[in-house]
């Protein structure tokens, strides 16, 4: 592994740790409402899914702006954002796993 790959690794690594700060910072108070989970419990299905896919968007706009890293291309961005979903999703299953 180069010099260059290494300090690209990092700061990778940083982003991802800032990244789920953010998430912890803006999500635990969410996720300790009860109205949340009774949203998640009793919202249809579809419209669920027709938030994650109206969301991906807005992702991937502010992956092109302000995200992990610079990005360059429209895919870089895509693929920050999905990195982001990923996040969101293990961070809130790592809370929720502790909060039991």
């Amino acid at each position: 592994m180069t010099a260059d790959n290494q300090s690209e690794t990092t700061r990778f690594a940083i982003g991802l740790l800032r990244g789920a700060a953010g998430a912890l910072i803006f999500g635990i108070p969410m996720l300790m409402t009860m109205e949340l989970w009774f949203l998640g419990f009793y919202m249809p299905r579809e419209r669920l899914l027709l938030l994650l896919v109206v969301i991906f968007p807005v992702l991937v706009l502010l992956a092109r702006r302000i995200g992990f890293e610079h990005t360059f291309t429209w895919s870089e961005a895509a693929r920050d954002a999905i990195v982001a979903y990923a996040l969101g999703i293990l961070t809130s299953a790592v809370i929720l796993t502790l909060l039991g």
